[in-house]
């Protein structure tokens, strides 16, 4: 059993998976806010490549 390092209120243990340091709760809530920055960049990369093509 290990103690998870993400954010809780009272000391969560769990058995990890390997080497990780969070409970599935953590990992699949970072996961989460991962795959929404990633959708965030994507809209903003594609904005940018748009205006470099325009030339502003």
């Amino acid at each position: 059993m290990r103690e998870c390092q993400g954010d809780h209120t009272h000391p969560y243990l769990f058995r990890p998976l390997g080497d990780g340091d969070l409970c599935h709760g953590c990992r699949t809530e970072r996961a989460a806010e991962a795959a929404q920055g990633a959708r965030g960049a994507a809209r903003f990369g594609a904005a940018a490549v748009r205006a470099a093509l325009r030339g502003s």
